[in-house]
């Protein structure tokens, strides 16, 4: 098959997006099973008057659709100017680059996928849009003209889209309840990474407990550093790492060691960490806590159960419980106490770890990157044949 990825997130741009990232292994896993890949990748950050780059990395070719058109911080600029920008775009390169394409996928995210379904394909490239978190999901709603321009985009794109698919079956119910679709609309392609050989793991010399991503509420940053506290009153031997940076970063954490200074020695702020000593992260912690309020799928999850480490995470928030399952312990929302029993638990009942991180290997299994593509490869040939 001839495959078309179109994404505004990408690994150069958009180091910390799971979007991205996910694309990024999804061309590479696709290439290797044999097809040709093209990813089309939409940046919003690069003037749409510069020259995009072209090339080709490992096995599948990147062509980049440059799209800025005000200043960058400027909302108009990363919405609807940059829509006419990139479709301008589309249409010029419609015979070139896309002419062999026989299917594509795009992310719901801004709605690029929908201009270029409405005014260049005019439907007859079958496009499967994947639906991840969506901005009406989002903690903050906050009634900007960005989110509303993005949500009712994104909202358009779902309802009006032939083909859509999200990653679980929790957040499709969703997702359906919420825009009023029939779920048999709506497949569900879990994410999948690659698994590591867990011999080859290194072992850290420190235990410590780890939490990966951005500071902001939606996470439940702050409900876990309200926690560590309750940790540290019982288990002072505990130490706790964050991996990753956000808007609120800087904030949290000096409030943090202003009124909890006595535990500098034993929570360290690493700030975002590039991907290899990201991974070493993963091999050597604890375990991973990551208690977001929602996330449609919860690829930290993932990250961690892949190096057989347990995962604690919330209740009722999304992808969470359906992908942890058994290979973790899942606790109530914003509850500090309750997530510090569970840190508490999971830190001195060494037997409880091992069959924990036993199972959180096998739940990985489930979601390898090439279950992945040969669940997205059937769902594509069938596409293509018109069987859905």
């Amino acid at each position: 098959m001839n495959i078309g990825l179109m994404t505004p997130y990408w690994p150069t741009t958009d180091p910390d997006s799971g979007v991205g990232n996910s694309y990024h292994q999804l061309a590479n896993a696709l290439a290797a099973r044999g097809h040709q890949v093209t990813v089309f990748h939409i940046n919003k950050n690069k003037p749409f008057w510069q020259r995009g780059y072209r090339g080709r990395e490992s096995g599948f070719d990147v062509v980049e659709i440059p799209c800025r058109v005000f200043p960058r911080k400027s909302w108009r600029g990363r919405l609807m100017a940059s829509h006419v920008a990139a479709l301008i775009h589309f249409y010029f390169k419609k015979g070139k680059d896309l002419k062999n394409i026989e299917v594509m996928e795009a992310p719901s995210q801004d709605g690029f996928a929908l201009l270029y379904r409405r005014v260049i394909s005019g439907e007859q490239l079958p496009i499967l849009i994947r639906v991840s978190t969506t901005g009406t999901q989002m903690e903050d709603r906050q009634l900007k003209k960005k989110y509303l321009y993005n949500s009712w985009l994104e909202s358009l794109l779902i309802r009006s889209a032939r083909h859509v698919c999200t990653h679980t079956e929790a957040h499709r119910e969703e997702i359906c309840t919420d825009l009023g679709l029939k779920p048999a609309r709506m497949a569900v392609i879990p994410h999948g990474m690659s698994l590591p050989d867990l011999s080859a793991s290194s072992v850290g010399r420190e235990r410590f407990v780890l939490t990966v991503g951005r500071f902001e509420p939606r996470k439940g940053t702050d409900t876990l550093l309200k926690a560590i506290p309750l940790v540290m009153a019982q288990m002072p031997d505990c130490r706790f790492v964050f991996a990753g940076g956000g808007g609120m970063a800087e904030l949290w954490r000096r409030k943090f060691l202003e009124e909890h200074g006595r535990l500098a020695d034993c929570v360290r702020f690493l700030g975002r960490v590039p991907v290899d000593e990201l991974e070493t992260l993963y091999q050597a912690c604890d375990f991973l806590v990551s208690p977001a309020l929602y996330e449609s799928f919860g690829m930290t999850y993932l990250e961690a159960m892949r190096h057989g480490k347990p995962v604690i995470g919330c209740l009722k928030s999304g992808g969470a419980e359906e992908v942890i399952g058994d290979g973790g312990l899942l606790v109530r929302q914003g509850d500090a106490t309750h997530l510090a029993e569970a840190i508490i638990r999971l830190w001195a009942d060494r037997g409880l770890h091992g069959e924990l991180s036993s199972r959180a290997r096998l739940r990985a299994e489930y979601y390898s990157l090439e279950l992945k593509a040969e669940r997205t490869e059937r769902h594509f040939a069938k596409m293509i044949a018109g069987e859905i």
